[in-house]
């Protein structure tokens, strides 16, 4: 793209698909990406980036001119990186990450996570939400998440981490999830791979024999012989939160608050959500809608969730039961479980009778007026991000399923 918007760069080089893989679709010829595990590799300013950004883009619809109209990607790829600092609510984390120090790794929960648990949730979650291709590219990874070669497997004790490298042909024949990875510093993906491209000065080519033949000529302790492989993995995961804790409006205050920052936040009510490493957002519009849609489900869950803790049932207090013991059961409210997938997939719908207008609010100055309507996995990702403050207590009886 050009360094000052969003247009075609002049002097890009054309894609040119590779003869094994080309097919005609409707007239036009193009390269197809097959399920399973692909490896798109090379050196440095090759174009690997810059191929999976194109792939990326495909799950949305372009117009004529734009230089990616005729790049489809399947509509439930999610692009997938290490995100620092993310808040994870009750995440199985245990098909990458064998134990955690203090925790448990099979109901993982917390409000800064590590690049290598980060990035295991953020699996997790998109293959649960339904998502059949994962992009992931190795600069935007945890290293230690990504590969450990065999000298440190044998150096190393003691490693809690599963590798996705690992995981992820078993993604694809236990899930049917298919995995395209940028990889340019290690060799461990070549073994696990179903096929290998090769960009050079923005070409690409297929070297799956090649670069397979080089890997198993080089590897000083053969992965096979040495290691077994891990055990078959528990791919699901825990989708329940308490709706209770889902606020439009802050602590004390009656009006409702909904702010979309140009510093990449999304404020809803008391939370702040960093949605930078949420790369399928691509325009304000969407991440605009994004707003106003968590706040009509915020809505339609907690229509009354102002005057909850006002309308409680007393308990009955016996002689033992003291005042400090009753007011804390006058302000226990009943947990209220969704499943986040059923209800934005439940808001959706409504959405598509209704038109993306029905959500919209003018009361809301500091959002745009404009939307454009999102994913439900963008959707799920920001709401997976909110912190629900004060549900730790109630939380705590949410199990993985």
């Amino acid at each position: 793209r050009e360094k000052d918007g969003e247009d075609p760069l002049a002097s890009a080089v054309p894609f040119i698909s590779t003869p094994e893989d080309e097919m005609e679709i409707a007239g036009i010829k193009g390269m197809v990406f097959k399920k399973g595990v692909t490896v798109i590799t090379g050196g440095g300013y090759s174009g690997k980036s810059t191929l999976l950004d194109a792939l990326s883009a495909g799950i949305y619809n372009h117009i004529a001119g734009d230089g990616r109209e005729f790049v489809i990607t399947d509509d439930s790829s999610v692009k997938i990186s290490a995100e620092d600092g993310r808040c994870i609510r009750h995440a199985n984390l245990s098909p990458f990450i064998k134990w955690i120090p203090g925790g448990d790794p099979k109901d993982f929960s917390t409000q800064h996570a590590s690049g290598s648990t980060s990035q295991a949730a953020n699996i997790m979650e998109a293959v649960n939400w339904g998502a059949k291709l994962l992009m992931i590219d190795e600069d935007k990874s945890a290293t230690n998440f990504m590969i450990q070669d065999a000298v440190m497997k044998t150096l190393i004790d003691k490693e809690p981490i599963t590798p996705f490298v690992e995981r992820v042909q078993e993604l694809a024949h236990k899930k049917e999830v298919s995995s395209i990875l940028v990889i340019g510093g290690s060799s461990e993906y070549l073994q696990a791979a179903d096929r290998i491209y090769m960009m050079q000065d923005y070409r690409i080519g297929q070297v799956t024999k090649e670069a397979k033949a080089l890997r198993e000529a080089s590897v000083l302790l053969p992965a096979k012989a040495t290691f077994r492989g891990p055990k078959p993995a528990d791919f699901s995961n825990c989708d329940e939160i308490d709706a209770n804790y889902l606020s439009s409006r802050p602590e004390g205050m009656s009006t409702e608050v909904l702010k979309v920052s140009d510093l990449g936040f999304l404020i809803l009510g008391e939370e702040f959500v960093d949605i930078r490493m949420i790369h399928n957002i691509i325009s304000p519009a969407q991440l605009n809608a994004i707003a106003f849609l968590l706040r009509k489900l915020i809505c339609q869950l907690n229509p009354l969730e102002r005057f909850q803790k006002f309308s409680l049932p007393k308990p009955a207090a016996s002689e033992n039961t003291s005042p400090s013991e009753i007011k804390q059961e006058e302000e226990t409210l009943q947990p209220k479980w969704i499943c986040r997938k059923a209800q934005v997939e439940r808001l959706l719908a409504q959405i598509d009778e209704e038109g993306l207008e029905s959500a919209y609010s003018p009361f809301f100055t500091e959002c745009i007026r404009w939307m454009e309507l999102p994913r439900k996995y963008e959707i799920l990702a920001v709401l997976s991000r909110m912190r629900l403050k004060g549900s730790d207590s109630g939380d705590a009886q949410v199990v993985a399923q």
